[in-house]
């Protein structure tokens, strides 16, 4: 088990900021369009292969 302080956690976090992969600006496009709706989602799958694994979790 890994056991981190917050403060371990808070730099970690950190050095992550900006380093994301993907298209962030789409996402937020994404984001603010379902927020806009009447009836939004509660919940989206995003990102590379997100369209695959909604669907394998859809086959059962």
């Amino acid at each position: 088990m890994c056991v981190r302080t917050s403060e371990q956690t808070i730099t970690v976090w950190t050095g992550l900021n900006g380093q994301q992969a993907g298209h962030p600006v789409k996402l937020s496009k994404a984001l603010v369009t379902i927020a806009a709706l009447e009836k939004p989602r509660l919940r989206i799958v995003a990102g590379a292969g997100a369209g695959v694994k909604a669907r394998l979790s859809t086959k059962d």
